[in-house]
């Protein structure tokens, strides 16, 4: 008997798989994401890309005015790029996420923006920390975003800076299969 109770756990560890899967896929109706790891990313973290066919980015001011940002539905394709990197072992609120949203409007096959017109692409950079005056949602209006667009594929680069805080993230270029 005290064998079988040995045996579960070790049977149980060894039957278990990992997958690294670099795209997955989920459509549902009319919306369809898609997710892929992301290709330069900063060292000691994780990046990946998400594609978010038939939405829009709404900027909103929560009851004590800090900014935030909503994807609910809309005829728009929104690109956001995500860094993540794991706090160390120990520590309960050590994490910490960058993410860098844009909107596409349907019909940008090609584009090619910079400083004032990113606000025309809605380009969002939040930062997710627990340190006072670094954390928050800021609308970029400082560099450049070319991109091309076809059925299969697209292709962004994005250089931006950010005065008001410090991103680790400052060049994104990526190739995504649509």
């Amino acid at each position: 008997m005290k064998i079988a109770y040995l045996l579960i756990p070790i049977s149980i560890l060894f039957s278990c798989k990992t997958t690294t899967d670099k795209m997955s896929t989920s459509n549902s109706g009319n919306i369809e994401q898609k997710a892929s790891v992301a290709s330069d990313c900063p060292d000691g973290g994780e990046c990946s890309v998400q594609v978010f066919k038939g939405k829009k980015i709404n900027v909103l001011k929560d009851g004590i005015g800090a900014t935030y940002m909503e994807i609910v539905d809309g005829d728009n394709m929104i690109v956001q790029y995500t860094y993540s990197k794991k706090g160390p072992e120990g520590t309960a609120d050590g994490d910490y996420q960058e993410a860098i949203s844009f909107e596409l409007p349907t019909g940008t096959n090609v584009l090619s923006i910079d400083n004032e017109t990113l606000k025309d692409v809605n380009l969002i950079y939040t930062k997710s920390i627990k340190m006072r005056g670094e954390a928050g949602l800021y609308k970029i209006n400082k560099g450049k975003l070319s991109l091309k667009k076809s059925a299969k594929s697209l292709n962004f680069v994005l250089d931006f800076t950010v005065d008001e805080t410090s991103p680790k993230v400052l060049h994104i270029a990526e190739n995504i299969v649509l």
